[in-house]
């Protein structure tokens, strides 16, 4: 199916994110994981150089923003219509670990947030990846993502993914994304 308006948008925005450009220093390893857990066509996506180039200017200027803010422990970066970014990520080893990081979305996403916090007892809820990630042990197990029409689910362990797969048949579902 084809994508249209806002869910072209993200889909853009995160496969040309995920396009390694060494000419501008460049590269989105969170970007490329995601893009390769769901059923993107990558070489789709990103087949105007000049479109993927004009994405990855932009993030690169509010990366440069965000880092030049003078930001400290208790500042909190607020995010609106997050959609799929990947900046906390890439800014996580410059900025100080104790900068919050709030992402704002529809009451959709909201919702479902709620719902994970009821079913996943005993893990902690984390933003990473520029996503809401849910912890166990310290180590991101699920999150989930806001598109258009539908809400992304990411299981992160592979072998959880697998063991329920029959279950899924339904379902569109990449490597790691539902």
């Amino acid at each position: 199916a084809a994508l249209t308006d806002s869910s072209a948008t993200l889909a853009l925005t995160l496969a040309a994110r995920a396009r390694p450009l060494p000419k501008l220093n460049w590269r989105d390893a969170l970007a490329e994981q995601v893009v390769h857990a769901c059923p993107l066509s990558l070489e789709q996506l990103t087949a105007d150089p000049v479109l993927v180039r004009g994405i990855i200017v932009r993030s690169q200027y509010f990366d440069q923003g965000v880092c030049h803010a003078g930001l400290r422990a208790g500042s909190l970066v607020l995010t609106l219509g997050a959609g799929l970014c990947t900046r906390r990520a890439r800014l996580a080893g410059i900025l100080d670990p104790a900068v919050g990081w709030f992402n704002v979305d529809l009451p959709e996403v909201i919702a479902v947030r709620q719902l994970c916090l009821e079913e996943l007892v005993g893990f902690d809820e984390a933003m990473q990846y520029g996503m809401p990630v849910y912890l166990r042990e310290g180590a991101a197990e699920v999150g989930w993502a806001s598109q258009k029409q539908y809400i992304s689910l990411y299981v992160l362990r592979t072998d959880v993914m697998e063991a329920h797969r029959p279950q899924l048949a339904s379902a569109n579902c990449g490597k790691g994304c539902i």
